[in-house]
């Protein structure tokens, strides 16, 4: 009988082990998560940098009296995926926290 209670004590500390080991894992998987999305987020937010200096130099253009056609239909399309990337840094922090 001794034995017996022996090697419960035994399988225990095994199982509490495992959901050590586990958790490990779970953590570092969340790690590499955050890490994979903070990169993608500093990413667009470079890409949003760009598109708003697209954007005020293309308005620099219009207002310095440039002639106005393919240059509203690219701000218009600047500014679209300027809101495009916005709400996907929104939605990726969302997931970080």
């Amino acid at each position: 009988k001794d034995c017996k209670l022996s090697d419960l004590s035994v399988l225990m500390s095994d199982s509490e082990s495992d959901d050590r080991k586990s958790e490990v894992v779970r953590n570092e998987i969340f790690e590499r998560k955050i890490k994979g999305l903070e990169k993608e987020n500093s990413e667009m937010n470079q890409r949003i940098q760009e598109y708003a200096a697209t954007i005020h130099q293309l308005q620099s253009i219009e207002n310095g009296g440039a002639a106005s056609g393919p240059d509203d239909t690219d701000a218009r399309q600047l500014k679209e995926e300027v809101a495009v990337l916005h709400r996907v840094i929104a939605e990726s922090q969302t997931e970080i926290g």
